[in-house]
């Protein structure tokens, strides 16, 4: 009996050493890659501009100008290269120096609405040179506009509401004693003027507006 009981922990021992050994093996394994930490570089070496927004009224603009550009247009930082803020009819509506070949601005307007993109040029003659463009940008309006059918919606809801409160007072009246009666009378004459206060209210956060 004892040599049975030495076998079977002996395979206990075997099958626990094997269990061991398989999670090694898949710690072990090379197919398990570490997650990579990537850097951000400093520049990319590639002539552009880009346009970000951060909100409806703050944008942010970056831009890189390489050597192989400068030298298309044979310009220099010494002749004053810029950026210029355009909508789409290409009116500018802020323009600033690019003080190095690689910048970054944040610009705080209100343009909801507006299409707008950035260029960078140089003057030359007192025309602007455009060197290149970042692509569009509209920001779209985020505000909730309401019509102004919903206020006849919410009148009707209301006076629906109402007219179910009343047939519904109507009917409890058979075997209400006075007492009872005035005072349903009271809620719904208080449901009304809520009604009423409200709908003040709704007007008012509306702003009246015709649009």
């Amino acid at each position: 009996m004892d040599n049975k009981l030495i076998e079977e922990s002996l395979k206990s021992i075997d099958s626990y050493s094997s269990s061991v050994h398989a999670i090694d093996t898949i710690i072990a394994d090379d197919n398990i890659v570490p997650a990579k930490i990537y850097t951000i570089p400093h520049r990319y070496y590639k002539s552009k501009v880009v346009l970000l927004p951060v909100s409806p009224e703050r944008y942010y603009i970056y831009w890189e100008i390489c050597d192989d550009m400068m030298s298309q247009f044979s310009v220099t930082f010494e002749n004053n290269i810029y950026f210029r803020i355009v909508n789409e009819n290409g009116e500018k509506i802020k323009e600033a120096l690019c003080y190095d070949e690689v910048g970054e601005y944040f610009f705080n307007k209100d343009l909801t609405n507006v299409a707008i993109h950035v260029v960078v040029g140089f003057y030359k003659d007192s025309q602007f040179v455009t060197m290149m463009e970042s692509k569009p940008l509209n920001a779209e309006n985020c505000e909730i506009k309401i019509s102004k059918d919903s206020e006849s919606v919410w009148m009707k809801k209301s006076g629906g509401f109402t007219e179910i409160i009343r047939a519904s007072l109507q009917h409890f009246t058979l075997g209400m004693s006075s007492k009872s009666y005035v005072e349903e009378i009271e809620r719904l004459k208080f449901y009304e003027n809520e009604s009423l206060t409200n709908l003040s209210s709704h007007k008012l956060s509306l702003g009246d507006k015709n649009d």
